[in-house]
């Protein structure tokens, strides 16, 4: 493996610029792709075999929904210690809550807990259902930010409240303020070690090209495999971590190879054949790590592992 990492590395050193401008097409032809065909991410995240997998086909076999029904949305509501949803400060907070949720002109219609009459045994739980006039998946982005703004009434008045339904309320994040704080440090660290911005950006920028090109394979991939909008956020988390930590061995060992008196040619070269054999054995591991989620045989967690592998 070492040998042949070691021809790359000087092959790499004649080729750099093509290397590059062919990184970049790639990218830029796959931003074409993904954006031509659009992401189709499944937000469906049972697990087969279970019980509670069994009851809801059941339900739907003797309940048939049309194609063009609304969509629902179950308002889950566990009650205060010491209190049942019947209580009266309860009960007020959760018509507080529906009331809210119905000015919402998309709203069809709403129904408390006691009215459906699907009070668990103690009276703690049961939930409420928001009907859409629309189908769930053009329930638009405005109706599901009044929806978490509108249970955040009952929340404050100390119920536990969670949603559930036909309406997916999963967005696709690739990177958000977390990750660029995150990258933002590790550039400051890189930096600091490496006392050059230049060496500090190239692990960061390399990282940057190989997620973005994973990524955009993965929106692609949605419409051809079941693939939930999770599994991105997990491809750009490990994609960074692993794109900035191994381009960061190499470089350290290519600047201690110069130090050594090597020509920048040689330096690639063993570097790329020494540092980069460890590479390429870490993240077969970590490939077949995520791959091995598979084995568990819950649809969603494999198209997690191989997302992110």
């Amino acid at each position: 493996m070492a040998k042949y990492l070691f021809k790359l590395g000087n092959w790499a050193v004649d080729h750099s610029r093509k290397i590059l401008g062919v990184s970049a097409a790639i990218l830029a032809v796959l931003v074409v792709i993904a954006l031509s065909m659009g992401p189709a991410f499944e937000e469906n995240m049972s697990i087969p075999g279970t019980e509670s997998e069994q009851a809801m086909k059941t339900v739907q076999k003797a309940f048939p929904q049309p194609n063009d029904a609304g969509g629902e949305i179950q308002v889950i509501f566990k009650a205060p210690e010491n209190e049942t949803l019947e209580s009266q400060n309860v009960v007020m907070a959760m018509t507080e809550t529906l009331n809210e949720i119905k000015k919402d002109k998309a709203v069809n219609s709403t129904a408390m807990p006691a009215d459906l009459g699907n009070l668990s045994e103690n009276k703690k739980i049961g939930y409420a259902t928001v009907t859409y006039d629309v189908p769930a998946e053009k329930v638009t982005d405005s109706s599901k930010e009044k929806i978490l703004k509108s249970i955040e009434a009952a929340r404050d008045a100390g119920i536990q409240t969670e949603l559930a339904g036909s309406v997916a309320f999963s967005e696709i994040e690739v990177g958000g303020i977390t990750e660029a704080l995150g990258v933002l440090v590790a550039f400051i660290v890189l930096a600091v070690t490496f006392v050059s911005f230049l060496a500090a950006g190239l692990p960061i920028l390399t990282a940057a090209i190989g997620v973005g090109i994973g990524l955009l394979l993965v929106m692609i991939g949605t419409n051809f495999f079941e693939i939930t909008s999770f599994s991105l956020t997990l491809a750009a988390m490990l994609g960074l971590a692993v794109g900035i930590d191994y381009a960061l061995f190499i470089i350290s060992r290519f600047r201690q190879q110069l130090a050594e008196g090597y020509s920048v040619r040689d330096s690639v070269a063993i570097a790329t054949g020494t540092a980069g054999s460890a590479v390429v054995f870490a993240g077969v591991t970590v490939i077949v790590a995520l791959i091995g989620l598979a084995v568990a045989d819950i649809p969603f967690l494999t198209a997690m592992g191989i997302s992110a592998a």
